[in-house]
């Protein structure tokens, strides 16, 4: 997430009740070179705030900073600052007190910072100063992520033992279908009655730095419905709990259904006895290869994941696949469908019919996806059927040319006979020619 720069000119709201500090603190910022520091002081909280008041009326009023003494008239400690972060909205505020403890709880409060006086380095104050204002633009741009944000968040602050429910974002509400304004200031066992046991055994251990994360957390109560959660868990400050969730019950009936499809699909293809296999053109390899295939070539799954066809194939198919692949290269049409003569493992002959599907044809062709059925019964029937056509048919034109000669021997004595009885004829009728 990107932060802006620092602006060359910082306002800069100092609230401090010692003139001496002052002058010295005063001094400090306007001796830096690189960055114009516009002071304002005021000397009670009485007149910070009425100041606060005034910026938030008028818009032309800017305040990019506030540096906060602790200790003021008629007002002392943590309280000051509270009353001031109420009043100064998402303005930063940085602490500058001689008691560093009680600076340190108004860090955990919401300051973004603070240095302990009298003696504050020029650069350390420059510094906070500076960091505090992008820390603070930070936090918002969080802020607005967060509300914006389709997870639910929820967040805890552990107060004593007990983890207290302390905000959310209206993703929670649409999530949970419950107004979660309902939780706040409750414990987590108020909040959330039936919540397993380990859920809030992992948050304390978040809070101690060890984050839950990507966890499935199934719930139910009066008011939520039963739901299974993706839940994440993690420390954001002292004492401080985020935890971010979303309702997955659908994903996970959907991915359940999936993956029984996915099953009943191997089943079916393991039954039907068809070889899957996925081909990398690129590569020349496979990318899968089902168990039917495995056991059709004679090969094992680590062996074929290193072949390609052209390692199996019959030196005619393989000419015909290669020729496939040029065709393929120059866009021509190939179909789907196709023979191949494969050599097993054991040197045995198989034949597959093989049923090619490609992504894109009028992309290059860089993967596909193939089915391929084992048809060598039906090619034996083929070859055994050919050569009993090729014996019929032998046997028809050796009968045939038997028939031939002997209709050419049949066709010689009829044409004797004719003879012979075309000279009795002529011998009848000379008979009759004398005797007339």
């Amino acid at each position: 997430m990107r932060l802006k720069h620092v602006p060359k000119q910082i306002n800069v709201l100092y609230v401090e009740d010692d003139p001496k500090i002052l002058d010295v603190m005063y001094k400090v910022l306007n001796a830096f070179e690189h960055t114009h520091f516009n002071v304002v002081t005021k000397r009670t909280l009485k007149e910070a705030l009425d100041y606060l008041c005034e910026c938030t009326l008028d818009k032309t009023i800017n305040i990019d900073v506030i540096l906060l003494d602790l200790v003021l008239p008629n007002s002392h400690g943590v309280g000051t600052f509270l009353k001031v972060k109420q009043q100064c909205g998402d303005i930063p505020v940085v602490i500058i007190s001689g008691h560093e403890e009680m600076a340190c709880k108004c860090v955990s409060l919401g300051a973004q910072d603070y240095l302990v006086k009298p003696d504050i380095p020029p650069a350390l104050l420059i510094r906070a100063l500076k960091y505090a204002i992008q820390r603070n633009e930070l936090e918002h741009k969080m802020k607005s992520v967060i509300m914006t944000s389709t997870l639910g968040y929820h967040m805890y602050e552990l107060k004593g033992d007990d983890l207290i429910f302390v905000g959310f974002n209206p993703s929670a509400n649409k999530i949970l279908g419950v107004d979660n304004v309902d939780f706040i200031g409750k414990k987590i066992s108020d909040a959330f009655p039936g919540l397993p046991s380990y859920v809030e055994e992992n948050y304390r251990k978040a809070l101690n730095g060890v984050p839950w994360t990507n966890q499935h957390v199934e719930y139910e109560s009066d008011k939520i419905k039963k739901s299974i959660f993706r839940v994440n868990a993690y420390k954001t400050s002292e004492n401080f709990l985020t935890v971010t969730f979303e309702d997955i019950t659908e994903k996970i009936k959907i991915k359940t259904a999936l993956a029984k499809t996915l099953e009943d699909y191997k089943n079916l293809v393991e039954v039907t006895g068809a070889s899957i296999f996925g081909m990398d053109f690129v590569n020349q390899k496979f990318t899968y290869v089902n168990d039917v295939m495995c056991k059709t070539l004679g090969y094992t799954r680590e062996e074929l994941l290193n072949m390609w066809p052209s390692d199996y194939l019959t030196p005619k198919s393989k000419e015909e696949f290669n020729a496939r692949i040029e065709a393929l290269k120059r866009g021509d049409f190939v179909h789907n469908n196709v023979e191949y003569e494969c050599l097993r493992k054991d040197g045995s002959i198989v034949w597959v019919l093989v049923t090619t599907s490609y992504p894109d044809i009028n992309q290059p062709i860089i993967t596909a996806n193939a089915v391929a059925i084992n048809i060598t019964e039906k090619k034996l029937v083929e070859q055994e059927l050919e050569k009993k056509e090729f014996e019929v048919f032998s046997e028809l034109e050796k009968r045939i040319h038997i028939w031939k000669d002997e209709m050419v021997v049949k066709s010689v004595e009829n044409q004797n006979r004719l003879r012979l009885i075309d000279a009795e004829i002529l011998k009848l009728s000379h008979i009759n020619k004398v005797g007339a």
